[in-house]
């Protein structure tokens, strides 16, 4: 059982290391059983008073209409989402051009699909969460493959 105050820790340190701002606009939708979805991202954000938008299921063609439609800054899925996202008939980079940080969980992402987001999203960071999300800087989409290695921020006090 989680108390009230590791609760607050842990969407405290949700916030500092994945660098939530209240004006951000969430895109939620993963099940919110899912403890990545409610205690990483929603409640967290939620604190914050940021913008949530909640659809019923990971629809790729409905994540892109949402994410076009409210100015989508911020997405967490699995990497079966984002390969899904990429690969639908309605994938427009356009369409995602308000996002500034992308997330995925619950499975190892492949190394194309990482290289494939940061070329075809430019300026969109992405970043890795299990218990906390960890940005990875956006890479120019002139530079050179080098590495795929996601740095963990150390714990900063709050």
């Amino acid at each position: 059982m989680l108390s009230h105050g590791a609760l607050v820790s842990q969407y405290t340190s949700c916030i500092v290391a994945g660098s939530y701002r209240p004006d951000d606009v969430v895109l939620h939708a993963l099940p919110l059983y899912h403890c990545g979805q409610l205690h990483c991202f929603l409640m967290p954000y939620l604190w914050l008073g940021a913008k949530n938008i909640l659809l019923r299921r990971a629809d790729p063609g409905a994540m892109l209409a949402a994410a076009e439609r409210y100015g989508v800054t911020s997405i967490f899925a699995p990497p079966t989402v984002w390969i899904g996202i990429l690969r639908h008939a309605d994938f427009e980079p356009a369409r995602l051009k308000t996002l500034a940080k992308g997330y995925y969980g619950a499975s190892i992402m492949p190394v194309e699909i990482v290289h494939e987001l940061l070329d075809r999203l430019p300026g969109h960071g992405s970043g890795t969460t299990t218990a906390r999300p960890s940005s990875l800087p956006s890479r120019p989409a002139s530079s050179r493959r080098t590495s795929c290695a996601v740095p963990v921020p150390p714990a900063s006090p709050c």
